[in-house]
Formats: C-alpha cells, structure tokens, sequence
C-alpha cells in the first residue's frame, strides 16, 4: 500500500493482524484519528509479535508518538517515519526495542533531549535524526552504540560538546553533525576513524585547527568543515602527508573549509585532479 492516496487514520484493528511481519505505508495522506495527539496506532500494533518492519514515511500525521511505542515486540527491526509532520518528544520507550538496526525519524518537528536509553540498542546500525528541532547535549551514550554506522544529527538545535567517545568506535562510517550549535574542539578521536566516509562538522562554532591526523582517513569521500571558527595553519600538502590523503582520499570528490586563502602551487601540481579548493571564512595560513 505505497504510494496511493489513502487517506484518514491507521484503524486500531490493524493490531488483530497477529501475525503482521511488515507493515508498508508510506507515500499516503494518512493522518491520525481528531480526538488525541497521539498516534494510537502504535498501541494497537504492540499485538503484533512477529512485526518486523514498520515503514510509514511520508504521511501527514501531524502527531506524537506515543510512550506505548516501547510496548512493541523486540521483533522489530525496521522503523521508518520521516516526513511524517510527527511532533513532541521520542519516547524513552524506544530504547525497550532491543533488535532495531535502523531509525529513521528525520525531516518531521521532534523537539526536546535525545533520549539517552537509545544507548541501549546494541543492534542499531543507522540512526537518522536530522531536520528536527531537537536540543540538548549529545548523550554520551551514542557510545555504547558499537554497531553504530550511520549517524545523522544535521539542522538540529543541538549544542555543547561532540563526544570524544565517538571517535573511540571503529564501526563509524558516516557522522554528519552540521547546522547545530556544537562548540569547543574537534575531538581528536574522529581523526583516527580510518573507515569513516563521510564527516559533515559544518556550521556550528567549533574552534581549533586541523590537524595532521587527517591522513589516516584512508577512504573519506566528503569532509565539509565549514562555518565555524577554526583557526591555525594548513597542513603542508606534500611535507607533512600527499595531497590525496587529505583532499581525494583517494577518492575525495568534496572538501569544504571556510578559510580565504589560495592553496599552494606545489599542492596544485602534486594532485591534477584538483581544480578547486573553496577555503573561505576561517583565520588560516599556508605553511
């Protein structure tokens, strides 16, 4: 039942479905019933033992999820809600959901803390969470996320510190924390993240410099630290390490530092490939 026109609510009676292994309903004008807020569904759905996969993006619910979400059966390993209009908080309840390996909350009106149980989901492998309106700290406990590959927490109102702890997990592959409030410096941890492909740190009002541990990210395809306050100089393209360790690594197709100078002839030469390197806003100098 993707991508139609149904419209009303998601009847109650969708819980007598008992043994419901996925549920696709995505791509609809589906709302929720007048008479509450909350999405009464997702009470209905906690009859479902076998649920596997709740995929219902792209509605318009205009709603809030219920604490009863944490009443669903460990069984569940697929939630998918973006574009929802869903608003309030993401219940501490979605950490009673053991076997989840993707989230997908992004693009709806989420407000309040991250929820610190997620930390309890040891299975989950993408986290997407951006384009909401959350705020707080990031919760330390992002860290006992070991399987964790994907997290996405862009254009939030999330301030304070990245976690160094983040950076101590080798299972990271992309973390984009851009268009929030973060401060103080880049943990040096992300650094060391050799299999990371993607890192998004971009305006926030991170401060430091960049330092030369850059060169062990071997396979990084976009790196965007953009907007912020970062200061100092630019590592020597070819001295301190070879141009395609840092730039297009070895595949590299976007870098963003906001600085405002010209890069070094010698980096230029040392790789063709490199026909622009925007380097505008921040206080740095050449080697």
């Amino acid at each position: 039942m993707v991508d139609n026109s149904f419209r009303g609510s998601i009847p109650n009676t969708v819980g007598n479905l008992r043994l419901l292994e996925r549920l696709y309903l995505f791509g609809n004008n589906l709302t929720r019933e007048s008479s509450t807020l909350e999405l009464r569904f997702f009470t209905s759905l906690a009859n479902c033992r076998r649920l596997k996969v709740l995929a219902i993006a792209l509605n318009q619910f205009n709603g809030i999820i219920p604490a009863s979400i944490g009443n669903l059966f460990t069984s569940l390993l697929y939630l998918e809600a973006r574009g929802c209009k869903l608003m309030g908080e993401i219940p501490s309840g979605i950490g009673n959901l053991s076997s989840l390996d993707f989230i997908n909350l992004d693009s709806n009106e989420l407000t309040g803390f991250i929820p610190r149980t997620i930390g309890r989901l040891q299975n989950l492998q993408q986290l997407y969470l951006e384009h909401n309106k959350l705020e707080g700290f990031m919760p330390n406990d992002f860290c006992q996320l070991n399987n964790l590959g994907d997290l996405y927490l862009s254009d939030n109102k999330l301030y304070g510190l990245i976690p160094p702890c983040l950076g101590e997990l080798k299972s990271r592959r992309r973390i984009y924390l851009d268009s929030n409030n973060l401060t103080s410096a880049i943990p040096s941890t992300l650094w060391s993240l050799k299999d990371l492909v993607g890192l998004n740190l971009s305006s926030n009002s991170l401060s430091g410099y960049i330092p030369l541990d850059v060169e062990h990210m071997n396979v990084i395809t976009e790196l965007d630290l953009s907007w912020n306050q970062l200061s100092g100089k630019i590592p020597n393209c070819k001295e301190k390490f070879p141009l395609e360790d840092f730039l297009q690594t070895p595949q590299l197709n976007h870098l963003c530092t906001t600085m405002d100078c010209v890069v070094p002839l010698d980096c230029k030469s040392h790789h063709a490939k490199l026909e622009a390197f925007s380097i505008a806003g921040h206080q740095f100098c050449e080697y």
